[in-house]
């Protein structure tokens, strides 16, 4: 997952321009040239070694084997670090263009790892539909009768996030091997 995380720096010309055209067009002319790029680091991504918690003790001591040593990590605040194998995103960080979310939950989680996924890629905590929330997202920004491609998924398959009854969003297996034939 982590070699995906410099995609928005190498995503082919016609998705940034076609994405930063079509959100600015459509949703709001004075949201300039934006594209939204999601990372979502699944299957045995060690969250509190990716955002190091720097100055908790608690850390250290729980984790004395496996913890990212202090010093090691790239200082996002006094709190916290990233982990020192992701340079790029502490660039991204240091310029500005890097939000980072963390502690996300939801009320009255069961603590299930996989309805927790569900939860997550539907942003509904009683999961009730097919649709992700990032596939509501692009229904509301889309002119579906336009063809515009503003959304791209790299990977195997379509993340359950990306899903809509509305809106197709194509999937490519990695950035440099797309190409328009």
């Amino acid at each position: 997952s982590l070699a995906a995380a410099p995609a928005a720096a190498v995503m082919p010309v016609v998705f940034s321009r076609a994405i930063a055209a079509s959100v600015h067009e459509q949703v709001n002319p004075s949201m300039g040239n934006r594209t939204l790029v999601i990372v979502q680091m699944a299957g045995g991504n060690d969250g509190l070694n990716t955002i190091v918690p720097t100055n908790d003790g608690l850390y250290y001591d729980t984790r004395p084997s496996v913890n990212i040593a202090p010093g090691k990590s790239l200082l996002l605040n006094e709190d916290v670090g990233l982990n020192p194998s992701l340079t790029a995103f502490k660039e991204l960080w240091d310029e500005g263009t890097l939000a980072i979310v963390e502690g996300v939950g939801y009320p009255k989680p069961n603590f299930s790892h996989f309805n927790s996924m569900d939860v997550w890629q539907t942003a509904d905590p009683n999961v009730r539909g097919f649709e992700g929330w990032v596939g509501r997202y692009l229904e509301g920004v889309v002119d579906v009768e336009s063809n515009n491609v503003i959304s791209l998924a790299v990977g195997r398959r379509l993340p359950r996030e990306m899903n809509s009854n509305k809106v197709s969003s194509p999937v490519i297996d990695t950035v440099s091997a797309y190409r328009i034939q």
